[in-house]
């Protein structure tokens, strides 16, 4: 275990927000967590759960106790001639464990590449891209509820999965520190190219393997969105809006060409992209912190702004939505 004082998080985010957090804690075994729990000052204090914090904007120095975990073993723990169970730490990146997949001839994630953060985020956020969310892969998750010390296993239908959703955003699972997930893939590889962008990619291809969807959703993803190494951002800072048939209908009065995709249930998904871009924000920027040129959805660092200035900032673009389309966008980033 690594304890760290008054440390700052400005490697810690990938906005680069210069905050610090009163203790962090970097697990690097498991027997960190159990060591933490027979610490008797420990149940007195806060604690907040770091990943990479690639979808966090930090508003403010973090009291208490930061803690992250640093482990990143994998391990097949079933496999047959149909599909494996692979059981990942929390602490790794994402896009390591789809490469690995994607090396050994587990398949199913390759939509996912190049996601920014740590598997133990992608649960907690439901993440998705590209027609694939990882709850079609997922099989469990074993985590340590920090309150109470229980370690408990968690299935699919344990976690309420929905879009950008999951159990562990509601209060009382969020004293739940996962720290090792579960997926279940094929062993037989069939592209899912459903999505628009890749529709258009894969055209004029036949035979698409695994490395090629892989490689497609690389180089959209590089060309569309701005690399935080370079431009400090945290990726899609907004949900995509979902309306009924009569709340559509009254947008498609004030903007008709809007683009939409109908759901179940008769909803419908907006994309928050198109509705910044047609109200004029894509590329705005207010000092050092604006919406990037190259996506909509994406708020950037441009400087040294505080959390704060880019809270503002988001507030700022959340007003105009509200104003010109009676739209109330919803932060995909996690703010603290």
């Amino acid at each position: 275990m690594q304890i760290h004082k008054n440390i700052s998080l400005i490697n810690h985010n990938t906005f680069r927000v210069d905050n610090s957090a009163e203790t962090l804690i970097l697990i690097e075994n498991d027997e960190d967590l159990g060591n933490l729990l027979k610490d008797e000052n420990y149940s007195l204090k806060s604690k907040f759960f770091l990943g990479a914090g690639s979808n966090l904007l930090i508003t403010r120095p973090i009291k208490g106790l930061t803690i992250k975990n640093i482990q990143t073993s994998i391990k097949i723990v079933e496999e047959n001639s149909e599909f494996a169970i692979i059981e990942v730490d929390s602490g790794l990146e994402w896009h390591n464990f789809v490469s690995f997949c994607l090396d050994n001839c587990y398949y199913g994630l390759e939509n996912l590449a190049l996601i920014p953060g740590l598997i133990g985020a992608a649960p907690v956020q439901n993440i998705g891209a590209y027609g694939v969310e990882q709850q079609k892969y997922f099989d469990s998750l074993i985590c340590i509820d920090l309150n109470t010390g229980q370690q408990k296993v968690m299935y699919g239908n344990d976690c309420n999965f929905d879009y950008r959703h999951s159990i562990f955003k509601q209060e009382e699972y969020k004293s739940c520190f996962i720290t090792k997930v579960r997926y279940k893939l094929k062993k037989s590889f069939e592209p899912d190219i459903s999505y628009k962008d890749l529709k258009i990619f894969f055209q004029d291809k036949t035979n698409i393997q695994a490395k090629d969807l892989f490689d497609a959703v690389v180089e959209i993803r590089n060309n569309k969105l701005p690399n935080h190494n370079e431009t400090p951002n945290a990726g899609s800072f907004f949900k995509n809006p979902i309306l009924d048939e009569n709340q559509l209908k009254d947008l498609l009065t004030i903007e008709p060409n809007i683009v939409y995709y109908p759901i179940q249930n008769n909803m419908f998904k907006v994309s928050a992209a198109n509705l910044i871009e047609k109200a004029g924000l894509k590329g705005y920027r207010k000092k050092n912190v604006g919406i990037s040129i190259k996506h909509s959805l994406i708020i950037a660092n441009f400087g040294n702004s505080s959390g704060e200035e880019i809270y503002d900032f988001a507030k700022f673009v959340i007003s105009v939505l509200i104003d010109k389309y009676k739209i109330r966008l919803e932060p995909e980033v996690i703010i603290i």
